[in-house]
């Protein structure tokens, strides 16, 4: 190969699909925190610059329809440019507003980006009505969620598409970096480097009951999830409920309940832990500040030292809170945008995920080998028995080469220098993903003469793409080793059934008597016969989730 110039091994910035040629930090650019807490998430994942979009954006908590599509939309596409295709998942820094009014709802601005290429028919999905009217107790109705979540198995990769209900699905998978301030928001991303560097520290996941019966309509399915977490090695507290239970350490919480006292601060958080609150008003607005607090405030977690959090930023009704099999999940190696959102019963809705899409404490990495000589030939090794899906490398964010089950990848280099990023794929259920990085210089053309940029015939299968501004996000094959692109055949969700959900539970608007501080998940008093009944469409799928789950739909979650 020549003289080497340098050879950098990351271990620890390394998880599970997605990875860092593949998302995109969307910030304010006329925020100053908001710009530097997108670059100081890009420098720590890899991202490169080019994937780095800085809007300007109005300081709004809601955008309307029209600013929505002008101010965010439409520049972070023109931002992305000819990648717009190859992202797969999207982290909003805070001082991006958080809820967006399409369709006539509000609804989270992760969500509503969250339907990126959907379409309703020949129409784009974005603009359709994000809920319905739905009975929900008392002879009341109340705005509902809509859309079936269609991502409920598999890894999820640029352009995944699935079809189901006259919708043809083409999603990202959203999260923020938001908090109280904006220290809260950089810990996240702390909390899950820490755990990655170090490896998730021992402690036990908390599987608390919920305070009433409308918040604990998870509850469930709690010892189907301690089973499999113990079969995993991992310690779980089956914890009745209880606000102010102090003195403890854990790996992971969920709960549900409009107050909570000491339980939060009283106790710690391991980094990397992951956590759900099931109340309605966790993640909103007044809940980013310091100022006040409206049920259990989501950035409380967040400075208790949480990666992970989900909240929704209006009433959501108590049916679109994720399953608890997101922390097997976690623990099995997805990424924490993959969990969460394959956890999530309905999308363009009011659900956010707070966190770093690409956490994954409990994967296991490739190791990645990067070199580069004199000449401009790079080699990239890994090492990972389970197997190599792909290789890719990239020369500032534009891919100069691929390699398809192999792990091994060279390619002559052009230019004369630049910052080189490999990222490699291990196969598993939960792909993996490792990577390196390199800042070097070299001779230009000094090992391919005219032909420098061409991969090596011995070690790559995939010529580096013509388009000298391709990003380093390259579109990553359906497949893996055959690369085969990933529309080639969409995943067929299956026909759509009907489901009958009892929901005995009103609106605190709704419920006499009843006031917006203390309703909660108010239980309405129904019928005789136990209520009326909400028609749901339902995704009819062969999942290894779906079936876990009890759905619930129609129950005020405040």
């Amino acid at each position: 190969m020549g003289r080497v110039l340098g050879l950098v091994l990351l271990a620890g910035v390394a998880h599970a699909t997605p990875g860092p040629g593949s998302v995109v930090v969307v910030g304010n650019g006329d925020d100053a925190e908001s710009v530097a807490l997108a670059e100081r998430y890009a420098a720590a994942r890899a991202v490169p610059a080019n994937r780095v979009c800085l809007l300007p954006l109005p300081a709004v908590e809601t955008l309307d329809e029209a600013t929505y599509r002008d101010a965010l939309l439409a520049p972070l596409r023109a931002c992305l440019g000819p990648r717009v295709d190859e992202v797969e998942a999207a982290v909003l820094v805070r001082g991006v507003p958080r809820l967006a009014r399409v369709g006539g709802a509000a609804v989270s601005t992760a969500a509503a980006l969250g339907v990126w290429d959907s379409t309703d028919g020949a129409d784009p999905l974005l603009g359709a009505a994000p809920g319905s009217q739905v009975p929900c107790g008392g002879g009341q109705t109340c705005l509902g969620p809509r859309w079936e979540n269609p991502f409920r198995i598999g890894p999820f990769r640029p352009g995944w598409t699935a079809r189901a209900g006259g919708v043809r699905w083409r999603p990202l998978l959203v999260t923020a970096l938001d908090g109280r301030d904006a220290a809260e928001a950089e810990a996240l991303l702390t909390s899950a480097l820490t755990a990655e560097r170090e490896g998730p520290e021992p402690a036990p996941f908390a599987l608390m009951a919920g305070a009433d019966g409308a918040r604990g309509v998870l509850d469930g399915t709690l010892d189907d999830v301690a089973e499999a977490l113990e079969s995993r090695g991992i310690a779980v507290e089956r914890l009745a409920f209880d606000a102010d239970l102090t003195g403890r350490t854990f790996g992971a919480f969920v709960t549900g309940s409009a107050s909570l006292g000491q339980t939060i601060e009283g106790n710690r958080l391991v980094p990397g832990a992951m956590v759900d609150n099931l109340t309605s008003f966790g993640a909103v607005p007044v809940n980013f500040t310091h100022e006040g607090e409206t049920q259990v405030s989501v950035g409380r977690f967040i400075a208790a030292g949480a990666a992970g959090v989900h909240g929704t930023v209006a009433e959501p009704l108590n049916g679109c809170f994720p399953d608890r099999h997101f922390l097997v999940d976690l623990v099995d190696g997805s990424t924490l945008a993959e969990a969460y959102h394959r956890a999530l019963p309905y999308v363009y809705w009011r659900n956010l995920v707070l966190g770093d899409p690409l956490a994954a404490p409990w994967a296991v990495r490739p190791v990645v080998r990067l070199a580069v000589s004199a000449a401009g030939e790079a080699e990239v090794e890994v090492e990972d028995e389970r197997g190599i899906l792909s290789i890719e490398l990239y020369l500032d964010g534009d891919r100069v080469a691929t390699a398809r089950s192999r792990s091994r990848l060279r390619a002559c280099l052009p230019g004369e220098g630049g910052r080189l990023l490999a990222v490699a794929e291990a196969r598993g259920e939960h792909p993996v993903k490792g990577w390196a990085t390199l800042d070097g210089a070299w001779a230009e053309g000094g090992c391919g003469g005219e032909d420098a940029g061409a991969p090596d015939a011995a070690s790559s299968d995939a010529a580096p793409p013509a388009d000298a501004t391709v990003d380093a996000a390259a579109r990553e094959d359906a497949g893996g080793a055959d690369a085969a692109p990933v529309d080639a055949g969409p995943v067929d969700a299956g026909p759509i059934d009907a489901r009958l959900v009892d929901a005995r539970s009103v609106d605190a608007a709704a419920a006499p008597g009843a006031s917006a501080d203390d309703a909660g998940c108010r239980a309405a008093p129904g019928p005789s016969g136990g209520g009326p009944l909400l028609l749901l469409l339902g995704v009819a799928m062969a999942p290894r989730r779906w079936y876990r789950s009890r759905r619930h739909a129609g129950e005020s979650a405040r």
